[in-house]
């Protein structure tokens, strides 16, 4: 009798067992942890179920709007906030319409500084460069609010965070899918910057010109003035920040993934 092959069918089986006993054991804790996390069974179903429900979301806003409203108009009777509050809306969309388009036109209205269109162009100017586009659909403001009121060096500048959500996806110049999801929104936070310019004496001193990207747009010098209305560089008309009118100087998605795609 040959008992070498009982003694190899015999460890066969056994590790038969081992394996099938690891892999319930696998299976088990796959489900186990996907009861508490997701609250099913099945763990992709689970995962896309919670995918779907951060997309219908929309994100919360550091709300402040009650509180600091009333030191706002104490120290400007004049200031409009329902006014305010649309141009920073409007700001937004008109924001992700011109990187979606390469063209930073609606950007260069009454209110917007030219640091906002310069930041627009270098971010289209990097997506040209890596051959992609961007595109923003169905773009959804749901709720706008002030989060913040800032006053030194000068200037008086006033937070808003917009709630936003938007079908946000990356092609390549193939027009594959390099980036985001068509079929999926994805929701964020835009903060946009309202700034008035009180004393550009103080602004001098503290040396926050950079934080108004006071440059030439046609040839990137600085501009040393805060009225100028030409380059002393290259000679080209410049768009003046007004002194004692509000203006909106920035604006920033504050969802920093998004940056993996340029």
């Amino acid at each position: 009798m040959d008992y070498g092959i009982y003694i190899f069918w015999g460890i066969v089986v056994v590790i038969a067992v081992v394996i099938i006993v690891a892999v319930n054991k696998i299976k088990s804790k796959v489900r186990d942890i996907s009861r508490t996390a997701f609250g099913t069974d099945n763990f992709l179903e689970g995962y896309k179920k919670q995918e779907q429900e951060l997309a219908d979301t929309q994100r919360s806003l550091n709300a402040m709007t009650n509180l600091l409203l009333p030191s706002i108009t104490r120290d400007f009777p004049e200031f409009n906030y329902n006014q305010a509050k649309s141009r920073a809306e409007f700001l937004v969309k008109a924001y992700l319409n011109s990187l979606e388009s390469r063209k930073t036109n609606e950007l260069k209205a009454e209110q917007i500084s030219n640091s906002i269109s310069e930041k627009a162009q270098a971010i289209i100017n990097d997506l040209i460069s890596t051959g992609k586009r961007v595109f923003y659909d169905d773009i959804v403001i749901h709720r706008t609010e002030i989060s913040d009121y800032k006053r030194k060096d000068g200037m008086c500048i006033i937070t808003f965070q917009s709630s936003v959500a938007f079908l946000n996806y990356y092609l390549d110049e193939n027009d594959n899918v390099v980036g985001g999801r068509r079929d999926l929104k994805r929701q964020t936070v835009f903060e946009t910057d309202y700034t008035y310019i009180q004393d550009s004496d103080k602004i001098k001193e503290s040396g926050n010109y950079s934080s108004l990207s006071l440059s030439c747009p046609h040839c990137g010098a600085p501009v040393k003035n805060l009225g100028a209305k030409f380059c002393e560089y290259c000679g080209s008309g410049v768009k003046e920040i007004n002194v004692l009118s509000w203006n909106f100087t920035d604006i920033r998605d504050t969802d920093k993934t998004t940056k993996k795609y340029f």
